[in-house]
């Protein structure tokens, strides 16, 4: 199980990285609140798979600051928010193509 600290550090990376691609590509923004929404969500899921794949990059422990382990939060935590979105993205183009079809 992933530290809260880790785990906050997470879902802010993830929600920046959401709203970074959503601002960089228009064709998958759902608006700023489902954009950080996505982007938590995969930002925590993110975190979770580096702290399985790197347990030693992903504790955060109270009274020492290591920066790798921060740099690999906040790199995994965009990356999952990135992903994310991108993936919300092309649902939301699925299923738009299927209301065109449709109506």
């Amino acid at each position: 199980m992933i530290g809260i600290a880790s785990l906050i550090l997470a879902a802010f990376a993830g929600a920046l990285g959401g709203n970074i691609l959503a601002l960089s590509l228009k064709d998958v923004d759902l608006g700023i609140l489902r954009n950080s929404i996505a982007g938590v969500v995969g930002g925590v899921v993110g975190g979770e798979i580096l702290h399985t794949l790197m347990p030693s990059l992903a504790v955060i422990s109270a009274g020492r600051i290591n920066i790798a382990v921060i740099a690999g939060q906040i790199v995994g935590g965009c990356a999952g928010g990135v992903v994310a979105m991108r993936l919300a993205g092309v649902i939301k183009h699925v299923m738009a193509a299927r209301a065109r079809h449709i109506g």
